[in-house]
C-alpha cells in the first residue's frame, strides 16, 4: 500500500464510512463532536472536506458527556440516509444523504431519535433484511432495536447486556450481525470483558439471549468472516478466534490466541 494523500479533520476521527458509489468518505470525529464529508477523486485521493456538521449539547454523565462525541456514522441499506450516533448527547441523528450533492447531508424530516439519558449510543448495525437497526449504548451496556422505514426509526425494545446482579463497570463497544442475519453479537469492555450473543426474531427484530463469553481485557472490536464460521475478537494484547455454530449462534475458542498489541479494529478482506 502506498499513501496517495491526506486531508485534515476537524477533530479526532474514530469512525469512517465509504458509500458504495465511492463518491464520499464520511468521518465521525469523537473529539470535537463533528461529522465531515470528503469527496473521493477518480484516482482514489481525498478532496478537501465539502461539509462539516458540528453537534451541540451534552448528557447527564458529566465525565463522558460534557460535550458531543460522534462515535459512528452508518448508511442505511439504500444509502439514502445516514445514522449518526452521538455518545455525548444521547441521540442518533438522522440525515438525508445524496452522494452527488454539495452538501451531501441534510437533516431528515425526523432529524434524530433520543436514547435513554446517560446511555451513550456508540455503534449501529442494520439487519440483513433492512427492516431493523440495532444500536449498542456504551455507558449502560444496552442494545436498542429500532424498526426502520425510509429514514425513520421506531424503538422496538432495549435489552441489557449484563445480568441484573452485575455491579461492575460497563463499556459496551462493538456490534455485528452474522452473515445469515440470524444472530447478533456485541462486546462489553469495562470490568465485564465479554462478548454476548443473541438470536434475532426475523419478524419482530427482537433479541433473545443465547450466551456470554469472556474475551480478555478490552474487547473493543470484532469481525465475523464471510462464511459465518469464525468470529475474531480484538483485545488489548491478543486476537481471540472463535468457531461459531451457525445453527445455535454459540461460540467456542479455537486454538491459541494471536498475539498483537492493542487490536483496535479488525477488517476481513476476501482475496479473489
Amino acid at each position: 500500500m502506498e499513501q496517495i494523500n491526506s486531508q485534515p479533520s476537524s477533530g479526532s476521527p474514530c469512525y469512517i464510512t465509504v458509500d458504495k458509489a465511492r463518491k464520499n468518505v464520511i468521518i465521525a470525529n469523537y473529539g470535537g463532536g463533528s461529522l465531515q464529508v470528503f469527496p473521493v477523486n477518480k484516482d482514489g485521493s481525498l478532496g478537501a472536506s465539502t461539509q462539516t456538521i458540528k453537534s451541540e449539547g451534552m448528557g447527564p454523565n458529566h465525565g463522558r458527556q460534557e460535550a458531543p462525541h460522534i462515535h459512528s456514522a452508518v448508511l442505511s441499506p439504500d444509502e439514502k440516509y445516514l445514522m449518526v450516533a452521538d455518545l455525548g448527547t444521547d441521540k442518533i441523528n438522522i440525515y438525508n444523504y445524496k452522494a452527488s450533492k454539495i452538501p451531501a447531508l441534510t437533516p431528515a424530516a425526523t432529524p434524530f431519535v433520543s436514547t435513554k439519558p446517560g446511555s451513550g449510543p456508540r455503534h449501529s448495525e442494520f439487519s440483513k433484511n433492512g427492516k431493523f437497526m440495532y444500536n449498542v449504548q456504551e455507558l449502560t451496556a444496552t442494545i436498542t432495536t429500532y424498526a426502520y422505514n425510509n429514514g425513520n426509526l421506531a424503538e422496538v425494545e432495549t435489552v441489557k447486556m449484563m445480568p441484573d446482579n452485575f455491579n461492575g463497570v460497563n463499556g459496551a463497544a462493538d456490534i455485528h450481525i452474522s452473515p445469515d442475519g440470524l444472530f447478533l453479537y456485541a462486546t462489553n469492555r469495562g470490568t465485564a470483558n465479554e462478548i454476548v450473543a443473541y438470536a434475532i426474531d426475523q419478524q419482530t427484530g427482537r433479541l433473545t439471549f443465547v450466551d456470554r463469553y469472556l474475551t480478555g481485557p478490552v474487547p473493543r472490536n470484532f469481525v465475523i468472516d464471510p462464511t459465518g464460521q469464525y468470529l475474531l475478537v480484538g483485545t488489548t494484547k491478543v486476537i481471540h478466534v472463535y468457531t461459531r455454530n451457525i445453527t445455535t449462534g454459540k461460540l467456542k475458542l479455537n486454538g491459541d490466541p494471536i498475539k498483537i498489541e492493542s487490536a483496535v479494529c479488525l477488517k476481513m478482506f476476501v482475496l479473489e
